[in-house]
């Protein structure tokens, strides 16, 4: 029976302050679309715009557009375009607009243009190898220069440069196979380029410098269609900068994603018509690679056997008795491809090299008496073996010309010479020294230095067959992490003792220090934890007692929105009734020619009112509903809908209110109940000044932002509470009037909402000369 009382009571109170609430604008959508725009989509229910029909579709723009569409309620569809005829189409209304359009003049006879949506740098591109050296824009000067011709401004950059030669082109394939194949030296471009140019087939371009441009790409949409273009800005300025840029990143700004893709059909049937392929290795450098009883064998080997599988064509080896002879072989033509080959200076202007794929330490090995080299200066004129025609030859030849470079047939050759005494010491890898250490019959060597630089190994193909070389490209940039790890474990797991000495005496010594700093910290980490242990033994003690006090406001939630649902229920045909009868009167009083102002204004207030208690049940249903909408409003429109309600008996006790505002607050949540915790604080106001007989009253309100927050201030001057109401006033049922004058529900009910609801904080500060009530709302992103 009490349960039931408290319930009532509280239906009551709330009931009661929202019965004089003023009349709430239309629900309008997150994009506060006007009435012409949501017709527009509904007479519209599908807009086409047109996409060139080399880039791809299901990418930035389809994205974005499925973003769009979700906001706004529209349906906008892409559609892929020939590009010699795109903007013929939407001259003549076959389409409705383009995308990744650019504003310019010629267009806006007969195309709206939105906000920029996204904008992209302008580069240099030229191929990874960049034969002619192009670092900068000064750099153009005397180079051939591709551009299409129909893109004015690359024409219009090309032109600076007057000792430049300048090709134009028909359409921007045409461009970018002209720059790929070395017809020209560069182009002008974007990250879009990149699309397109794995297409056609070409994966050896980069960007070498940017220029001062940018692209600027908006939404085109036919010109008699302004709202189309209001729906994709209003869209556009939801979304936000945050959220674009994170497309804009996802699509565009990673060039290795543009290289990263499987053979295209035009590569297999290429790669189809070819019955073999020819390469040359190096037929004695296990465990890179070697040929052993005429088989493939080491790393080379095993990376092959992947591509084989990938290229799906036959591979023979073009067998030489030295790695000197396989690169003559390669320079006469002989074999296709050079197998696992640094790119090496001499051989570039015959061979392209791929991206390397394995990288390997260089290192010098000597007797073991040797002193460790620190500085490769100090070798002043002391010889040193390195293979023939290997990467280090020409490396320490250019970086350390003090060295006496002693050219051998192999690596067991060049480990003979240095056991021998011949040279100093040995350069290659470290693993092919490590491999012919361990298999040979050598004894008493130690790595005594590392080179600065790695040696970087990819495919090197025949210049003139760039088809092949990008096909190459491709195979190696796909490559699994996996793939990989399972071939290097196969050869690396071989330990280098000999290039330390540490010791066994240090080795237990650091045993033993660690064995005794672990059980020091073992114990002083039991300790901790027992500590830890007591205190979580106190917080969930504590978060036990929180819990149930959640659970039991809970329940009286639940059940105050089922009694809500009844009443609802109960009282819509009454107020129908009310408002029917107040129709009768007014009519009756008119066809009896009775005209009385009082009259006819009270009747007016009585329609007003029960059209207030209907929306207040609505408001009273909205607020247990979990899918209610949040709004956009003025925090001071709905102070003074508030103050409005209250205005009467604000007269009636001589009370003033002060507002210090400077500047409109816009705020992001659900204002009808915000509304409620204002007449709340307010009544408590009113009440307080009545029981203290305060004369000069006064409430004065404040309203301003501080960093990312709202704070609002509702003080009175009715000389403050005690500490014991002030520790209780917030709690439910607690008031200082008497029972027939309240239910204590009030502030409780306030600070569920604005706490539960709104998501804000609600505290009081109490003083001598009154009591002030503080709301503190978050300035949210979406509003």
């Amino acid at each position: 029976m009490l349960n039931t009382l408290n319930k009532i009571l509280f239906l009551l109170v709330f009931v009661s302050t929202f019965v004089s609430l003023t009349l709430i604008a239309n629900q309008e959508s997150l994009l506060n679309l006007t009435d012409s725009e949501i017709k527009f989509i509904k007479k519209h229910p599908k807009i086409v715009l047109g996409i060139k029909e080399r880039w791809n579709i299901s990418g930035y723009n389809n994205d974005l557009l499925n973003l769009i569409n979700e906001l706004s309620g529209a349906n906008f569809k892409l559609k892929a375009v020939d590009y010699s005829v795109i903007q013929e189409l939407s001259k003549k209304g076959e389409i409705d607009g383009l995308v990744t359009c650019e504003a310019m003049e010629d267009k806006k006879k007969y195309l709206n243009f939105s906000d920029v949506y996204i904008s992209m740098q302008k580069m240099i591109i030229t191929t990874k190898e960049n034969p002619k050296d192009i670092d900068s824009i000064k750099d153009l000067d005397t180079k051939m220069i591709a551009v299409y011709k129909n893109n004015l401004v690359d024409v219009k950059i090309a032109n600076k440069f007057k000792s430049s030669i300048i090709i134009k082109y028909d359409t921007i394939e045409d461009v970018i196979k002209a720059v790929a194949t070395n017809q020209a030296d560069v182009m002008f471009g974007s990250n879009l380029v990149y699309y397109l140019a794995h297409e056609l087939g070409y994966t050896n371009l980069k960007n070498v410098a940017n220029l001062d441009e940018k692209l600027d790409f908006v939404f085109g949409v036919r010109k008699d269609w302004q709202e189309a273009i209001s729906i994709i800005n209003k869209s556009l300025e939801y979304i936000g900068k945050d959220k674009l840029i994170h497309l804009k990143n996802k699509w565009f700004f990673s060039q290795k994603r543009f290289e990263n893709y499987v053979l295209s059909d035009n590569d297999l049937k290429y790669i189809k018509s070819l019955k073999s392929l020819k390469i040359c290795v190096d037929p004695n450098s296990m465990p890179i690679e070697a040929i052993i009883d005429s088989r493939h064998v080491g790393i080379a080997s095993d990376y092959w056997k992947l591509f084989e599988e990938k290229l799906g064509v036959d591979v023979k080896i073009f067998k030489t008795k030295s790695w000197s002879g396989s690169l003559e072989a390669m320079q006469q033509k002989k074999c296709d491809i050079l197998s696992l080959s640094s790119p090496i200076k001499e051989l570039k202007q015959q061979i392209k090299f791929t991206d390397s794929f394995l990288e390997l330490s260089l290192v010098m090995i000597t007797l073991a008496d040797k002193k460790s080299i620190i500085d490769f200066r100090t070798l002043d004129g002391a010889s040193v073996a390195v293979v023939k025609g290997h990467f280090l030859s020409n490396y320490i030849s250019n970086k350390y010309p003090n060295i006496n470079l002693i050219k051998v047939r192999d690596i067991d050759e060049g480990l003979k010479k240095v056991e021998d005494g011949e040279v100093f010491g040995c350069a290659d890898s470290s693993v092919a020294i490590d491999y012919a250490y361990h298999n040979g019959t050598y004894s008493n060597f130690k790595i005594s230095a590392y080179f600065d630089d790695k040696l970087e190994l990819g495919l090197g193909v025949a210049k003139n067959n760039i088809r092949l070389y990008n096909i190459l490209q491709k195979v190696v940039n796909n490559i699994s992490d996996e793939q990989e790890q399972t071939i290097l474990e196969k050869y690396f797991s071989t330990k280098y003792e000999k290039q330390f000495d540490y010791s066994m005496f240090w080795k237990l010594i650091i045993i033993v220090l660690i064995i005794v700093l672990v059980i020091i910290f073992r114990q002083y980490n039991i300790q901790k934890q027992n500590k830890k242990l007591i205190k979580r033994v106190q917080d969930e003690l504590e978060k036990s007692r929180d819990k149930d006090k959640m659970i039991f406001h809970q329940s009286k939630l639940a059940a105050m929105g089922e009694m809500i649902e009844n009443i609802t229920h109960q009282w819509r045909q009454p107020l129908s009734q009310v408002n029917s009868a107040v129709l009768i009167i007014d009519d009756t009083l008119e066809e009896k020619g009775i005209k009385n102002e009082v009259i006819e204004e009270k009747l007016l207030e009585i329609e007003s009112l029960t059209k207030y208690m209907s929306n207040t049940i609505n408001d009273f249903k909205n607020f247990f509903d979990e899918n209610k909408i949040k709004y956009d409003f003025i925090i001071e429109d709905i102070l003074d809908k508030a103050i409005e309600v209250l205005d009467t008996k604000l007269k009636s006790n001589d009370i003033k209110i002060s507002l210090g505002i400077k500047t409109e607050h816009k705020c992001f949540a659900y204002p009808n109940e915000l509304q409620q915790v204002f007449l709340i604080i307010l009544n408590n106001a009113i009440d307080a000044i009545q029981t203290n007989n305060k004369k000069s009253s006064k409430i004065k309100i404040e309203v301003e932002k501080i960093d990312n927050y709202n704070y609002i201030r509702i003080c009175d001057n009715a000389g403050g509470m005690s500490k014991e109401i002030e520790d209780k006033i917030f709690e439910p049922y607690y008031t200082t009037k008497h029972k027939t004058q309240g239910t204590g529900l009030g502030l409780y009910i306030a600070k569920i909402i604005i706490e539960d609801s709104l998501g804000g904080e609600l505290s009081l500060q109490n003083k001598s000369t009154g009591v002030c009530f503080i709301i503190k709302l978050k300035v949210e992103d979406g509003q």
